[in-house]
């Protein structure tokens, strides 16, 4: 596994998550990977923010900061993108199908057994870990995933709440 990940090249698009292999070409891909991609950066950051070790629970705040303005210049520029009406809603569409659907690939399977392990040693908790509840340890991706989705479709429901953007479902 080390001499695998010391062949992986990044420049090479050999990134072990395809997600981080495509393409970003202009602003309106980078817009949408930003607040979708990036989100899923920061479930996975509060999660280890859980951990037991607490050196590395402590060192996720400062890198939480700079998610959340991912976050918010992805957010914004999609608003922007559709408040100038000149990019139409199919084609703001299509790059939120790419990233959103991507995004859901990141959590890892519904029976990871590396979650699983992860939560187990207390390296990482679920998104929601202090209100969650019981833990279901054989389903901490799907758990998260799910969280992910609801936050994703709240954000989906603000665009659509734009007159000049009314294709999307809401489901993403």
């Amino acid at each position: 596994e080390a001499q695998k990940q010391l062949e992986r090249r990044a420049f090479e698009n050999k990134r072990l998550l395809t997600t981080f292999n495509d393409p970003v070409r202009h602003w309106l891909d980078l817009y949408v990977y930003q607040d979708f991609v990036d989100r899923d950066g920061k479930f996975q950051l509060v999660m280890l923010s859980y951990s037991s070790f607490a050196t590395l629970a402590s060192s996720m705040f400062p890198m939480l900061k700079e998610e959340a303005y991912h976050l918010s210049t992805g957010h914004d520029g999609i608003k922007r993108v559709i408040r100038a009406g000149k990019v139409p809603p199919r084609i703001i569409q299509k790059y939120l199908n790419k990233w959103i659907s991507s995004s859901f690939d990141l959590f890892g399977i519904d029976h990871s057994t590396s979650a699983h392990w992860f939560y187990e040693w207390g390296l990482k908790g679920r998104f929601d870990e202090p209100s969650a509840g019981e833990v279901d340890r054989n389903h901490i991706n799907e758990h998260n995933r799910m969280l992910y989705r609801k936050e994703a479709e709240r954000l989906i429901a603000q665009l659509n709440r734009f007159p000049e953007f009314s294709l999307l479902d809401g489901t993403p």
